[in-house]
């Protein structure tokens, strides 16, 4: 039989469409598939657009009421206002709305001389790692910091809360529970002044600490100049922190009166 003739009950023809509708099928579909694939990639990029757009806005809008609220809070002291520790006031830059806290930093709990028993209180409180796993977690940053002023000559051994993902058997969620009442390097004060301190840590120490906090601490109504400041920016349907810690303190490159000593990343903000 000569294979170049049709076989029996084959038609050329219907073979070679029905081929051609296979690859056609298969291109579609494969062009389904990356027409898919560009569609999602531009909602990714355009989820980040927005993203960096709320994170600009809220770095802005949080930095500009920021020294507002430094403004009003530098004219009270020189008003001869002794009850100024700590403010709060609202602000509107452009046509986002801003909310500032001022705390003192001498009312947070200073990582590098917090007792044992004054970690575990927090720990306890607000971390959930109750009973022996806080005490293990206060034993630890105890340790951490000893071992560390020993090798740097009695130098600062936390110098932001961020530190404390360097001890031991601390993570993230831990360091979010208690970095609203601690503080560390430069702007710390040493010593805890109770009178200052936010309410919520004030009812920890006296419940989990009893009286471990009356020997840790400065002259009652003392305020420091060094302040924590909170800007909760209200973006969309987001609450962003931008968080900074300055002293009264002016700057030699700077004509304000204050002077920035750290700040902080901005975060969306649950609390």
């Amino acid at each position: 039989m000569n294979p170049r003739l049709p076989q029996p009950g084959i038609v050329p023809g219907k073979q070679q469409r029905g081929v051609a509708l296979v690859i056609v099928v298969w291109f579609i579909a494969g062009m389904a598939l990356l027409v898919s694939g560009i569609v999602a990639q531009a909602r990714v990029d355009n989820q980040l657009a927005q993203l960096h757009i709320a994170r600009a806005k809220a770095v802005a809008a949080g930095d500009g009421a920021i020294q507002l609220a430094m403004l009003e809070l530098t004219e009270a002291v020189q008003s001869g206002d002794p009850s100024v520790k700590s403010a709060s006031s609202k602000h509107r830059v452009g046509d986002i709305e801003v909310e500032v806290s001022l705390q003192d930093t001498a009312g947070l709990l200073d990582l590098n001389v917090a007792t044992r028993e004054q970690l575990t209180a927090l720990l306890s409180a607000t971390g959930g790692a109750f009973g022996p796993q806080a005490e293990r977690l206060a034993d630890s940053v105890v340790k951490w910091r000893q071992e560390r002023s020993a090798g740097q000559k009695g130098k600062s051994e936390f110098y932001s809360p961020e530190d404390l993902l360097q001890v031991p058997g601390f993570d993230r969620s831990a360091l979010d529970s208690i970095r609203d009442y601690v503080v560390a390097g430069a702007p710390a004060q040493g010593s805890l002044n109770i009178s200052v301190a936010p309410e919520q840590l004030r009812e920890i120490l006296g419940r989990y600490a009893g009286n471990s906090n009356r020997g840790n601490s400065q002259q009652a109504g003392a305020a420091s100049g060094m302040y924590r400041v909170d800007a909760i920016v209200l973006y969309g349907d987001q609450r962003w922190l931008r968080r900074r810690w300055i002293t009264g303190k002016n700057s030699t490159f700077s004509r304000l009166p204050w002077k920035s000593l750290r700040t902080e990343s901005p975060r969306i903000y649950g609390g």
